[in-house]
């Protein structure tokens, strides 16, 4: 049997659905999990997951983009790092930092990525060069495959400075309506579950009902 801890929903929500789209937006679960109505089931979203899994999308599809950077950021990187990112500063640039080395283990950083409305903060440039160091350890590992780590380690990036935010309503929504749109999205590039579904049947089966 399921066991529910009880959690204030905030911004609870008893008007129809989202404006031309079937599932509606309730409210949120502890500032972490979103819930939405589908009509015929319950859905429950991890909004850390969920963000991390659509960045990790819209990058595939070139859709990410870029800010240019007021000040350029120096950045002191140490050794392991220094070593990634002079072997792969290309693929920083196509994952959207704008970056160059100024020292031995200093890199000047003129722009970060920008996704689903996000600027990164030039910081992260070393949690995805901290990742790409994992990945690289592999020698076998295709540039092909760096790419696509270091897109992941930038989505991630990404929804960690966002899930320490509270979502606005409109923001919330927007991310309940981009996985109606995205349902592959419901699982994030780690594999791990951004949503769980539970049916009227299995509610009704919970509370002793039998329609």
């Amino acid at each position: 049997n399921r066991r529910f801890l009880m959690l204030p929903i905030e911004e609870e929500n008893a008007e129809a659905g989202l404006t031309g789209h079937s599932w509606s937006y309730l409210g949120s679960m502890a500032d972490t999990y979103l819930l939405a109505s589908t009509g015929s089931s319950l859905i429950i979203i991890d909004k850390h997951a969920l963000m991390e899994s659509l960045v990790y999308r819209a990058m595939l599809k070139g859709e990410s983009g870029s800010q240019d950077l007021l000040m350029a950021e120096i950045i002191r990187l140490d050794p392991v790092e220094a070593s990634v990112y002079e072997d792969y500063a290309d693929v920083l640039a196509e994952t959207g930092f704008g970056s160059r080395l100024v020292g031995e283990r200093t890199v000047m950083v003129t722009s970060v990525p920008m996704v689903l409305g996000k600027a990164l903060p030039p910081q992260s440039i070393k949690e995805v060069l901290e990742k790409l160091a994992a990945e690289g350890k592999n020698p076998r590992v295709s540039p092909e495959r760096m790419l696509d780590a270091a897109r992941m380690a930038t989505a991630a990036c990404h929804a960690s400075v966002r899930a320490r935010e509270p979502l606005s309503r409109e923001e919330a929504e927007a991310l309940v309506i981009a996985l109606e749109a995205q349902p592959e999205a419901a699982t994030c590039p780690h594999g791990r579950p951004a949503t769980w579904e539970l049916t009227l049947e299995e509610i009704g089966e919970y509370f002793g009902r039998s329609s």
